[in-house]
């Protein structure tokens, strides 16, 4: 027996230790959005505020999961930045829970088992992700934790009426997986744990006759702006998104498939596990299936995707445990199977996980920095009595000012124009669709903009930047304010590159930006025209678009190009219409041996060539520099009236 604990001990710190490895590498500069909504009530309530949102407001429930941030309020009391409080108390509280579910694992499962479940869930990139980065989940990892914990080894009614009422407290669609909880444990026992049920109904009453009486409302005011009033936002998702997320995006299919196994082994022995369970994966894929967000919450799905973890180890142990079955080194056996069987997982998923891993932290990097930039440029340049309106986490905390929330998840919902209504000062929000750094949106005669963040939109991440603006009669009052803003846009070309390619006309006038002096180059080709191999559909008639595509570099300074247009010379003349440069075509650098830098060497062409005679023209590609236009001689177009 001591042998057995002090193994299950050394496989609690080793489990917990190569967690947070885990969640330490997918850790990203930022915190998401969502993330700096907690942190700004746990500031509040570590300055004795409790759960307000602006200071001297009434209080809101505005974060759904009401405990996580004032798990945070002893380190910020004690003077640990918020920032690492919620980041380290994340990825530490998430290593321990996840931890104690492996031990717990390999106490009723086998180790073989409790070894599959950390090197899967150290592997998949989304757990790791939200264990660390300062949302919700690791609480939600501790109790759903503490309440297998009180099935399993059997702690009695109190300790499930317990854990069944906190899973009830921390978030709404946790409420009927602490009723199974319950339920479970029932059958387990053969009989109705009263106790259980009052202790579990006690403690929910508690809270949400509390929250009644301090907020004004027993729900969060986030679920009741979701439920209300987000039914007419553009949707991003349908109502594939949920179980798909689960149970086979992200390179989640060989854990639904290695959980059907998990069922077969945990089908004897284990049906109050199995009810509680399953039951958790129904109500979740039923009730976001139903209703789902407009945009991906995929920290939602942590749960699911736990329970999908502890039933795919199980089912790597039952492989362990068939191949094993028979002769002397039967444990040698198994035990080799299974590490062979993970070792193929991780080669098959391992670059997948990595280019996931970059994916959330490139966003996090760029996206969230430019959003948490604007709101320190905010408190670093305007006074404190400034008020903010905006929509997002990272602005309203870094700027440290009073918000009007705009996304209603932090405040009670009101019709109307929040900005005629309350003229803040300060204004900070995300483009629309078609604006650019260059045209950035406009609110009114009454505000301009003061600074532009649009590290996302220059590198690569899409179109998204963020832009504050001021109220005009303020503007004496901001520092650090230079016209006309800066922006990531070098060309206006490079400032559209993410809106729709609009058709050009060809024009015999040659473009002002092409330098005279015109050198041959090799650094460009041009792939495709209307969709096809160039060489293949080469004839068309003067009232045909023609759609070009290929890439292109400025060869003389290795360099992206910021001028490029497409020359087509004939008997009748020779005639320019430009393209659009920096569209992802990472086969370039790569096959150029060049640096990944220019990734983006890819061009689009749209033209409009009714304006020309027919016959026959060369098709060229023109780079302008700063001294010189380099010419790439590439295919001949026959144009027909």
């Amino acid at each position: 027996m001591i042998k057995i604990e002090k193994n299950l001990s050394l496989l609690f710190i080793c489990a917990a230790a190569v967690f947070l490895y885990a969640i330490h590498r997918r850790i990203g500069i930022e915190l998401p959005d969502d993330a700096a909504f907690f942190l700004r009530y746990a500031d509040n309530a570590a300055q004795g505020h409790f759960w307000v949102w602006n200071i001297g407001e009434a209080p809101v429930w505005g974060a759904s999961a009401p405990f996580f941030p004032l798990l945070l309020v002893p380190l910020i009391t004690l003077g640990v930045p918020s920032v690492t409080s919620i980041v380290w108390a994340s990825a530490l509280l998430s290593a321990a829970s996840l931890a104690a579910m492996a031990v717990l694992i390999a106490r009723r499962f086998g180790f073989l088992s409790a070894i599959a479940f950390v090197v899967l869930g150290a592997l998949d990139t989304g757990t790791m992700f939200y264990a660390g980065t300062g949302l919700e989940t690791p609480l939600t990892f501790a109790l759903i934790s503490f309440a297998l914990f009180a099935l399993l080894e059997r702690r009695g009614e109190v300790a499930i009426g317990i854990a069944a009422g906190l899973l009830a407290i921390h978030k709404m669609d946790l409420i009927p997986v602490g009723g199974l909880l319950v339920l479970a444990y029932s059958w387990q026992t053969r009989r109705m744990p009263i106790r259980s049920a009052v202790l579990a109904l006690v403690i929910a009453c508690l809270w949400y006759g509390f929250a009644w009486w301090y907020f004004g409302a027993p729900v969060p005011n986030s679920f009741l702006t979701k439920a209300l009033h987000q039914n007419d936002f553009v949707n991003i998702i349908d109502w594939r998104w949920f179980g798909s997320t689960v149970y086979y995006r992200f390179d989640h299919w060989p854990l639904s498939l290695l959980a059907l196994l998990g069922l077969v082994r945990l089908r004897k022995g284990f049906a109050p596990l199995l009810l509680l369970m399953l039951g958790l994966l129904a109500v979740h894929l039923a009730a976001y299936t139903v209703k789902h967000p407009f945009e991906p919450y995929d920290w939602y799905c942590m749960p699911s995707l736990l329970v999908l973890l502890i039933l795919a180890s199980a089912g790597v142990g039952f492989i362990g445990e068939l191949l094993g079955a028979r002769g002397n080194k039967r444990l040698l056996v198994g035990a080799v199977s299974v590490l062979l069987l993970l070792a193929v997982i991780v080669r098959y998923e391992i670059d997948f996980q990595r280019a996931d891993t970059l994916s959330r932290q490139n966003w996090l990097r760029y996206v969230e920095h430019d959003r948490a930039e604007a709101g320190r440029w905010v408190d670093e340049n305007t006074p404190a009595s400034f008020r903010l309106v905006t929509a997002w986490g990272n602005p309203a905390y870094f700027s440290r000012r009073y918000v009007y929330d705009l996304s209603f998840l932090n405040r009670r919902y009101e019709p109307g124009d929040l900005i005629e209504k309350y003229r803040p000062e300060i204004l900070i929000f995300q483009n629309s669709e078609p604006s650019t750094p260059l045209t950035p949106d406009q609110y009114g005669p009454n505000y301009t903009p003061v600074r532009i963040f649009d590290s996302a939109f220059g590198n690569g991440e899409g179109n998204y930047f963020f832009t504050v603006y001021a109220r005009k009669d303020v503007l004496p009052q901001i520092r650090n304010v230079t016209l006309p803003l800066a922006t990531s846009c070098v060309a206006e070309q490079f400032c559209q590159r993410y809106q729709p390619l609009k058709v050009s006309e060809a024009s015999a006038t040659r473009p002002v930006s092409l330098p005279a002096n015109t050198v041959a180059s090799t650094t460009c080709h041009i792939d495709e025209i209307n969709g096809s191999a160039f060489p293949s559909n080469e004839k068309f008639a003067a009232k045909q678009s023609v759609n070009l595509s290929g890439w292109a570099l400025n060869g003389s300074e290795k360099s992206l190009p910021i001028t490029l247009y497409v020359k087509l010379s004939g008997a009748a003349g020779t005639f320019y219409a430009p393209a659009r440069s920096l569209y992802a075509r990472p086969d370039v650098p790569a096959a150029l041996g060049l640096p990944e830098s220019l990734k983006d060497a890819g061009f689009k062409a749209k033209l409009d060539l009714s304006a020309m005679p027919a016959g026959d023209y060369d098709v060229a590609m023109l780079v302008g520099s700063k001294t010189e236009t380099q010419e790439c001689a590439q295919k001949t177009l026959h144009l027909s009236r």
